[in-house]
């Protein structure tokens, strides 16, 4: 597994703005806090570019790849985004590994508020088809399980069609795997999918609440299968154990488990 030369990509400063965050609870189904702290996840769309442009130079290195899919995210959250903040991204290339469907890359990127450092995330995308060569599977088995429990709480999340344009409009991320059914399967999925990202967003919300409105403080999940337009998400979350307030999370569609290794750690 190598760790590249760390080469950093600072972005622009985004302000977070009212419609900001209108908009991205509006792609997502989420409901709007009036204190102004933005949806917790918010961070993964103000550090969108910097962490697109780290990927696009990994990628002008060899022959462009037949898609990018997120396989982990992990993300720390020392606070929520506020309405006013100016928030500044820096991202870089971690690590990378080869393995036979492509290359894992995984991209950090921090996010900061005035030198407050306000999010730490780590993503690992594969490459498909880059050429990968060795069998290094240690960036997607990261994370440890909660070990299940019996007092499981679960919520059934319908999800919308046109989530994939909505999210990318929301975010900038538009990467043709969620709008082009074309390049989806070209990359190996049956079609359109939608955002991995807004996956997570949606099963931390469904966290959130079963939990009774806590602070998130920290995320961790890897992906499995798919999650398509029109799908009916079920997430579930269960307690674990320890002195930290971690919670073990799943989801699933019917075709099988979208999000596994997941946790969640709410502030005490």
């Amino acid at each position: 597994m190598a760790e590249p030369h760390r080469t950093e990509v600072v972005g622009d400063p985004v302000q977070v703005t009212p419609a900001m965050i209108d908009a991205y609870a509006a792609a997502l189904g989420l409901d709007v806090d009036p204190s102004g702290s933005a949806p917790s996840l918010l961070p993964t769309v103000t550090s969108w570019a910097p962490m697109l442009a780290v990927v696009l130079q990994v990628v002008a290195e060899a022959d462009p790849p037949m898609g990018i899919v997120l396989t982990r995210h992990h993300a720390a959250l020392h606070r929520a985004l506020q309405i006013g903040d100016v928030a500044t991204s820096t991202a870089w290339a971690a690590r990378r590994a080869g393995i036979p469907q492509g290359t894992l890359l995984e991209v950090a990127h921090d996010t900061s508020v005035g030198g407050e450092l306000v999010a730490e995330q780590r993503t690992i995308l594969l490459l498909v088809g880059r050429g990968g060569t060795a069998e290094d599977r240690a960036l997607v088995r990261e994370g440890a399980q909660v070990p299940a429990g019996g007092d499981e709480t679960s919520s059934a999340l319908a999800i919308a069609a046109d989530l994939p344009s909505r999210y990318a409009a929301a975010s900038g991320d538009d990467n043709p795997i969620h709008l082009d059914d074309e390049a989806a399967r070209a990359a190996g999925l049956p079609g359109v999918v939608v955002h991995g990202m807004a996956v997570l967003a949606l099963a931390l919300d469904a966290a959130v609440r079963h939990a009774g409105g806590a602070m998130p403080k920290e995320v961790g999940a890897q992906f499995g299968r798919p999650v398509l337009p029109g799908d009916e998400l079920t997430v579930t979350t269960w307690p674990g154990e320890g002195e930290d307030v971690v919670v073990g999370l799943r989801a699933a569609t019917a075709a099988g488990t979208v999000l596994k290794r997941a946790r969640v750690r709410f502030a005490p």
